[in-house]
């Protein structure tokens, strides 16, 4: 595959990562936020890269990357109702979250483990690699 190729298949998989459900931005009348918590596995915790698109993977965080800008997942789920939550599976070799918004919009991401330095975007349309950096 050429690098054309590859540039317009990640730009691709991002403009499909961008439909992600909307969130609403106001907080419950009571003023509770979220208690969802996104904890991944220290393996895949760090910066995974695409070109110019990919993941971040903190203690408490996962952060999208698209187009250089980034998109803190456990700000949408703070920013959701108090009834937002998050479902982890973790293993050795790979993360899977599922998070839970208002009015039961939910979002699902799988990774797996392909060797130290890459992971694989799973149950996305094109199975897209990303590098750790």
């Amino acid at each position: 595959m050429n690098s054309k190729s590859k540039l317009r298949n990640t730009i691709k998989s991002f403009l499909i990562l961008s439909l992600l459900p909307i969130v609403s931005c106001s907080k419950s009348d009571d003023g509770a936020s979220s208690t969802a918590s996104i904890n991944p596995p220290e393996w895949i915790q760090g910066t995974w890269l695409s070109s110019t698109n990919g993941f971040r993977f903190t203690q408490n965080d996962f952060v999208s990357i698209v187009l250089n800008t980034e998109t803190s997942h456990k700000g949408l789920l703070d920013l959701s109702s108090k009834d937002a939550s998050t479902d982890e599976v973790k293993t050795d070799g790979t993360y899977n979250l599922k998070m839970t918004f208002t009015a039961g919009q939910s979002t699902t991401y799988e990774f797996s483990r392909k060797s130290e330095s890459v992971i694989v975007w799973e149950n996305h349309v094109l199975n897209p690699e990303y590098i750790k950096q």
